[in-house]
């Protein structure tokens, strides 16, 4: 059997980087996608024979896009998998339609879905994915602004547990001058 190595993403949502980025095909969010086929085929490439396991937290944005560059490796035959790390049994309630879509259509196409509580939304909850998130994991890829927020807590639980973590501004993928 294969060995398999764990890679998790963690990143802002789209509006504390472009509202553009709600839109899974808008060209931004193309960026990102290609960004994260990149990193990942990379990745794989360094690790030849071993299957990658790709955790995304299944939030919009940086989670989505990279659940989506995932699932599109796997049709061209790389050597990965797709686990959706679901925070709360609720978390997409407050949606709208087409990003409820979107991720019912991701869960479907995962390898292994993974609910961290099967309570309903609790403020601690997205921490305690993140946690799941990167306890095992060899690598965690963060796209982060350094700000205060949920990646802000995720890329300093991953520093404190020694993860390997490589950190992308979000103006490095865009293209944007910061």
């Amino acid at each position: 059997m294969d060995e398999k190595l764990i890679l998790t993403v963690t990143g802002h949502r789209p509006n504390k980087i472009s509202k553009e980025l709600y839109t899974w095909n808008s060209e931004l969010s193309e960026k990102y996608i290609k960004f994260f086929m990149n990193y990942i085929a990379k990745y794989c490439s360094e690790n030849s024979g071993k299957i990658v396991r790709c955790r995304s937290g299944m939030a919009l944005g940086i989670d989505t896009l990279f659940a989506i560059a995932v699932m599109r490796l796997y049709k061209n035959g790389y050597n990965v998998e797709l686990e959706c790390c679901i925070p709360c049994k609720n978390h997409s309630s407050n949606w709208i339609k087409s990003s409820v879509d979107l991720y019912n259509l991701i869960l479907e196409s995962a390898h292994l879905v993974t609910y961290v509580s099967d309570e309903e939304y609790t403020p601690w909850c997205m921490q305690d994915r993140n946690k799941y998130m990167v306890d095992g994991c060899n690598r965690v890829l963060a796209v982060w602004d350094g700000t205060k927020g949920g990646t802000g807590n995720c890329v300093n639980y991953a520093k404190s547990v020694g993860a390997h973590i490589n950190i992308v501004k979000p103006s490095e993928i865009s293209g944007e001058v910061a």
